[in-house]
């Protein structure tokens, strides 16, 4: 599944941007940053476990769908809340550069959540295949 080795790929690039610029959050946007940071762990964990479910002898097409729902349900609230601080980042008085700095930050986080929804709705239909 290439769509899975995007996920992955994603993540090292969100952890290299990390790791190598290490940004600084704003206090009054740590809790944002954090709410979308755990989000994102959680739709991975529920792709792991749709994988599982989807790989097990007799896998359960119900255990996948249900874990796609959820990926779908967390990827609409990481959207809306990169939506919200992308907007309250460029309304604050932080200086241009720092502004488009977070804004990157918030990009590459929503960039892997996208590809955990792409790899879930890719595990979805080849779960439905394998019942017709």
């Amino acid at each position: 599944m290439g769509s899975v080795d995007d996920v992955a790929n994603a993540a090292e690039s969100c952890y290299d941007f990390f790791h190598d610029q290490k940004p600084k959050v704003p206090e009054q946007h740590r809790v944002q940053f954090i709410s979308m940071l755990e989000s994102t762990a959680e739709s991975v964990l529920e792709l792991g476990r749709a994988l599982r479910a989807y790989f097990k002898p007799k896998g359960s097409v119900e255990t996948v769908q249900e874990c796609v729902r959820r990926i779908s349900e967390l990827q609409s609230r990481i959207d809306d809340r990169e939506g919200e601080l992308i907007s309250e980042i460029f309304r604050s008085s932080l200086d241009k550069g720092e502004k488009l700095h977070l804004s990157s930050c918030i990009s590459h986080i929503s960039r892997v959540s996208d590809k955990i929804e792409n790899a879930a709705d890719a595990l979805a239909l080849a779960s439905l295949k394998s019942i017709v």
